[in-house]
């Protein structure tokens, strides 16, 4: 139990800094963070077993927050910090993958946050990770599309995530690698179907994503990630890139001029996006726009 690392998650340290402080007072390795939007790159830098996250916060609220950690560290277990005017916000926690839920009450009862902590970790994992990788990429895609604009591309990210991982033989998918030549990846996933058309595209295979304040992918962009993928030197034989906002009519004249030199690069606008998360069969899906890629290098 000593080895346990805690994150507390409130938009007001003299809330977080309490409960941190009694956690680490009981011997965990326990910090705090009171800016919500930075949770996400918290959980992808740093491995927390517990995190403690108030559900009630102004501008981007703790379903929000929760969304990310489940996105992006799933093995981490949240316990919500709910008062009695978030009911349904922890009903709707629960659903998005929340351990458990705690009063939030005055650290008087501080034994009760120690009691939790100690439940949640003996207690078996609640959720089936295939219904809530849906319940997450359906949240993901509203916030996409009616929440904060500036972050669309972030969210994008996650989405294809989590898109990947729902296709079998896709695996190990990890986000921001940086290579050994300092490139950086947003998406990297081993391949490990088995049937020939997928062999044929090779091991790994890498996904980039863009939004552009609502302006489309270009050449320039296209390019860029292209001769990323050719930097790898026959390693990478497919990748994707993805926009939220299309691609210009441009880019395909620049998928002609570059047809038959090095890697595939499948184009994925918003219409395949929402193709995506409405399919049954993501894996058949993707093929197809593999194979709609493979005529326009043709």
């Amino acid at each position: 139990m000593d080895a346990l690392r805690i994150l507390v998650v409130d938009e007001e340290d003299i809330q977080a800094e309490p409960l941190r402080a009694l956690m680490a007072s009981t011997g965990f390795l326990a910090d705090k963070e009171t800016d919500p939007r930075k949770v996400r790159t918290r959980v992808r830098q740093t491995k927390y077993d517990i995190i403690f996250l108030d559900i009630v916060m102004p501008g981007y609220d703790g379903i929000d927050v929760l969304v990310d950690v489940k996105t992006f560290s799933p093995s981490s277990q949240v316990i919500m910090m709910s008062g009695e005017s978030s009911r349904q916000k922890t009903a709707d926690a629960m659903r998005l993958g929340a351990s458990d839920y705690i009063d939030k009450d005055p650290l008087e009862s501080s034994h009760a946050y120690i009691d939790k902590v100690r439940e949640v970790v003996r207690r078996p994992a609640v959720h089936e990770r295939a219904a809530l990788r849906e319940a997450l990429i359906q949240y993901l895609w509203h916030r996409m599309q009616y929440g904060e604009s500036q972050l669309r591309g972030r969210d994008l990210e996650g989405l294809m995530k989590l898109i990947f991982e729902s296709v079998d033989g896709f695996e190990d998918v990890e986000t921001n690698i940086i290579t050994g030549t300092g490139e950086e990846i947003d998406i990297e996933f081993e391949n490990h179907r088995r049937d020939p058309f997928w062999r044929d595209q090779g091991a790994l295979i890498r996904a980039e994503c863009k939004n552009w304040s609502g302006r489309k992918v270009g050449p320039e962009q296209y390019n860029h990630f292209h001769a990323k993928l050719k930097r790898t030197r026959g390693m990478i034989r497919l990748g994707f890139l993805i926009s939220y906002s299309g691609f210009s009519d441009d880019v395909r004249k620049v998928v002609l001029t570059v047809a038959g030199e090095g890697p595939l690069t499948a184009l994925i606008d918003r219409a395949d996006l929402e193709a995506l998360i409405k399919a049954k069969d993501r894996e058949k899906l993707l093929k197809a726009f593999v194979r709609r890629a493979i005529r326009l290098h043709s």
